[in-house]
Parts: structure tokens; C-alpha cells; sequence
């Protein structure tokens, strides 16, 4: 266990650094700010909403998505609009608690015991509006009760939470009942385009082309209001160069790759979030020898290649027993 005081200079560190440390991530290679995603505009409202006390109950927003998605990021840019807002750095922690764990063998709970010395206050004496970032939470098994904890003792903390998908998805009733879940999904093509063109479609189409698809009664419905839409839906795509969807298919769902020039870079940064999917991720989850981990990898291959497989075949292409390839999948 890491010493009390070394965990407090750690702390201390933390809110001293924290701007300095997430500008760097809300900026591309070259200095430029990147652009913002759809759910950053969500969680503004909500931010808004709780600074004017119109809302104070969406305190607790959980944001679970897998890797690559820009959790980080997204993370980032909501510590700047908070800074932007003038919100006092100390009433601001950033933490991220894959560090917290595994480099100081800490936890969640410790943690915000440590932040309450730092204020001065305990968590039900604080009057002031404050703000917790915890980004990695799946790394702490008990995050969820620590978080719970905290919104139920006082309502002047607002709490951010990112993680992975099926971990933070687990939850008592308890805890659903209070969090505001956001997720997180990989870039659609329309966010794609506006990250990396800055191309807008006109307002309200992508509802309009929805309703004529789904609320439409026939056939010829459908074809008469996508049909008043044509003009619209070909100045969008007049502006988009040629063979742009097929490489948004092929590399452009996940963010990191609008700033990799070249194909293999973006695959290497693949083939790396995978590498912390299986060896890091999947452990938090079950209890899979290094053995089966090494395994998984034959498994994606496989099923990379493959339209359709019986459990069977796969089971005996990577000599694992069936529950345990059932497990995994």
C-alpha cells in the first residue's frame, strides 16, 4: 500500500497539472483544437442545466463506450468548458483510474477521502459546485458504489464517468436509478465528415429522411418525401470527395484515425487497443489464464475471415472448450 502522504502529493499534482496535461489532448499534431462531437453538446446541456440549478438531479452521468472512441478526449474537453466557465481548478478533479490502481495500488474511495482533506471540507459540507472527471472507473470494481455514495451525501458534486461498455453498463437498481447514461459510439458519417471537413448537412435532414423511411405508411410514401429531399441530400454529398464513404468504412469510425495519415498507422493503433482489450479489459471481467487470452486472437482472426462458423468449428480451431468460446463471445 503507497503512503498516505505520497498519495496526497499525487493529488495535489493532479489538480495542478490537469489543464496543462488534457489541453494536450483536445488539440491535434499540428496545435489545431478539434472540433466537438455530438455528445459533447448533450453534456453541456447538462453541465448549463446544473450550474443554473434548473437540473440538479442529472448529476451522475456515466458515459460507457470501448476503446478508441475518445473517452479521454471527450473527458478533456469538458474540463476545458469547465475552466471556460470559471470554475475554480481545485473544485475540478481529473483522475484516471487505471493509473490510480495500478501504479499506486489505490482505489475511488481513497481517493476522494484524500480530495475532502485537500478542500478542507467533508463531502456533505461542500457549498460549492464541484466536479469529478473520473475516466478508466471499470478499473476500480467498486466505483460504482463510491460514486453512489457520493451523489446520495450531497448534491454539490457533479460526476463524470467514462469506462468500458459492459463494465459500466453492471450496476445495482440503485445506482441505475440515479446515473444519466451517455454513450459513447464509434463516429457516424455525418460526424466523421463535420470532424474532418467541418461539412454540415442541412438542419433537420437527417429527421426528415428518417421520418420518410420509418413513419411513412406505403411504398410510394416513402419514395415521394425522400424524393422532395433529393436536393437537398445532393448538395451534401456534392461536397464529398470521391471514394470518401469507402474510407470512412475502412478507418474512419474510430477518431484517432482522422489525424493518421497513412492506412498501417491506423491499423497499428488498432491492433494496440485490441492488445488492451484482451490482456487488460477482458481480465476485469473473467478470470482467463494467459493461455485463453492468447487464444483470442486466433478467435478474432478467425472470425474476421469467416461469414458464418458453428460454435463447434470454432472451438476446434483454437482448442478451447465450447462454454469457454461461448463465454467469450
Amino acid at each position: 500500500m503507497v503512503d498516505r502522504d505520497i498519495l496526497l502529493s499525487y493529488l495535489e499534482k493532479q489538480i495542478s497539472i490537469a489543464e496543462e496535461r488534457l489541453k494536450a489532448y483536445t488539440v491535434d499534431a499540428n496545435g489545431n483544437k478539434l472540433r466537438e462531437r455530438f455528445i459533447l453538446v448533450r453534456i453541456k446541456k447538462l453541465l448549463d442545466d446544473y450550474l443554473e440549478d434548473k437540473n440538479i438531479e442529472n448529476r451522475w452521468v456515466t458515459i460507457p463506450s470501448f476503446r478508441g472512441t475518445g473517452k479521454t478526449t471527450l473527458l478533456a474537453q469538458i474540463y476545458l468548458t469547465l475552466i471556460d466557465k470559471g470554475i475554480p481548478r481545485n473544485r475540478i478533479l481529473y483522475l484516471s483510474l487505471d493509473e490510480v490502481t495500478k501504479l499506486l495500488q489505490s482505489n475511488l474511495y481513497e481517493m476522494i477521502n484524500l480530495y475532502e482533506t485537500l478542500l478542507g471540507e467533508a463531502i456533505e459540507s461542500i457549498n460549492e459546485k464541484t466536479f469529478l472527471l473520473i475516466d478508466e472507473a471499470s478499473y476500480d470494481k467498486n466505483w460504482d458504489i463510491t460514486i453512489k455514495t457520493i451523489f446520495d451525501r450531497t448534491k454539490n458534486i457533479f460526476t463524470i464517468v467514462t469506462g468500458s461498455s459492459s463494465l459500466l453498463l453492471q450496476s445495482s437498481a440503485d445506482s441505475a436509478r440515479r446515473k444519466h447514461i451517455e454513450k459513447l459510439f464509434p463516429l457516424t458519417f455525418i460526424e466523421y465528415m463535420l470532424l474532418k471537413k467541418q461539412l454540415y448537412p442541412k438542419r433537420d435532414l437527417r429527421t426528415k429522411i428518417n421520418d420518410g423511411l420509418f413513419s411513412s405508411k406505403t411504398a410510394e410514401e416513402v419514395y415521394l418525401t425522400l424524393d422532395k429531399l433529393r436536393g437537398d441530400i445532393n448538395k451534401y454529398w456534392s461536397n464529398i470527395e470521391p471514394y470518401e464513404f469507402e474510407r470512412y468504412l475502412t478507418k474512419g469510425t474510430l477518431p484517432l484515425a482522422l489525424h493518421l495519415d497513412k492506412e498501417y498507422e491506423v491499423y497499428e493503433r488498432i491492433i494496440e487497443i485490441l492488445q488492451r482489450v484482451i490482456y487488460e479489459d477482458i481480465p476485469l471481467v473473467d478470470n482467463y489464464d494467459k493461455t485463453t487470452l492468447d487464444k483470442i486472437w486466433n478467435l478474432l482472426l478467425i472470425l474476421s475471415e469467416s461469414d458464418t462458423i458453428s460454435l463447434e468449428s470454432l472451438s476446434k480451431k483454437i482448442d478451447l472448450e465450447k462454454p469457454t468460446v461461448y463465454k467469450i463471445l
